[in-house]
């Protein structure tokens, strides 16, 4: 499969998806939902970061920087109806000759279960599975237990359980993944 340009804008009812901006002002508002969210964001590996100068260098310059390669594509989730930054989903470790490609997402903690997860999830699998990918793959801490529910709503079946895969800055331990996968059913 070739490499192909990401779609820069996914819409959906109430959501917008695109690249996070690229300027200081996108780094104040992830930073704002981390320093205020760090036990709600504690499964993921940046919400250790302690200042929004951190965030810009090693969150929003780098995701900019990887999506012009084709490796990585950080969306920003936006609300349509007011252009308010709520959350990030990605796709990642893209493999263009394998059709397989990572997902995941983060929400601030005041958007959680309205079910804006699911639709900018539903939105990404379907954009990226018409792109021609065979394979979505979620990694999810075994304890975050949101995350587990809302990839089985999706449709992803658990594939298996990584012992002690991956170190959580947050907690300064290793700990467990469970592996889910979604197939393209139109392969």
């Amino acid at each position: 499969m070739k490499p192909k340009n990401f779609i820069k804008l996914i819409q959906t009812k109430r959501l917008c998806l695109k690249p996070m901006p690229k300027t200081k002002n996108m780094a104040d508002k992830v930073f704002s939902i981390i320093s205020k969210q760090r036990g709600h964001l504690k499964f993921m590996g940046f919400a250790n970061m302690k200042t929004a100068e951190q965030v810009y260098k090693e969150f929003i310059s780098t995701s900019a920087d990887l999506w012009k390669s084709k490796t990585v594509a950080n969306y920003g989730i936006f609300l349509r109806s007011s252009n308010v930054f709520i959350g990030c989903i990605s796709v990642d470790e893209i493999s263009w000759d394998s059709a397989n490609l990572g997902i995941g997402w983060w929400l601030d903690k005041n958007y959680s279960g309205k079910g804006y997860a699911s639709e900018a999830a539903q939105a990404v699998i379907n954009t990226f599975f018409s792109f021609g990918f065979h394979k979505l793959y979620v990694n999810i801490s075994d304890k975050n237990k949101q995350s587990m529910k809302l990839a089985k709503k999706l449709g992803f079946k658990k594939e298996g359980l990584l012992r002690d895969h991956w170190f959580n800055p947050n907690t300064q331990k290793y700990e467990n993944s469970v592996v889910y996968g979604l197939i393209n059913p139109n392969n």
